[in-house]
Formats: structure tokens, sequence, C-alpha cells
């Protein structure tokens, strides 16, 4: 086998590799979808009050570092 032959048909590996790759998407009930967008509001909400607790910790934190408690 000829060195250029060889060197062009594993060059072309890659180019074959990527031209073909791509995402495939199935098409989804309905009922999941609806299911997906009520599970990423009560996650939204879920991470709002654990972002809000901390924040009331580190506020009673501060306050009573500046109050001298702590």
């Amino acid at each position: 086998m000829n060195p250029k032959t060889l060197a062009a048909k594993l060059a072309a590996i890659p180019v074959v590799l990527f031209a073909t790759a791509g995402a495939a998407y199935a098409e989804l009930p309905a009922s999941i979808a609806t299911d997906v967008g009520a599970a990423k509001g009560d996650m939204l909400a879920a991470i709002a009050l654990v972002i809000g607790a901390m924040v009331a910790v580190w506020g009673l934190l501060k306050l009573a570092s500046k109050l001298g408690w702590r």
C-alpha cells in the first residue's frame, strides 16, 4: 500500500466521523414535556428557598458578630 494513500485514508477517518456525528432528538410525548416543565418550576422554587435560607443564616451571623454576640 502506498504511504500517501494510507495517509489520505487515515486523514479521512475523522472527517467522516465529524460529518456523520450529530444530535439525535427523539419525539417525546406531550405529558413528559409538561412534567419536565413542572419539575423545572419545582426545582427553581426549592433552589430559591435554599438560597433564601442561606442568606438569612448569613445575615443573622453577621448581625451577631456586629452586636458582639459571637
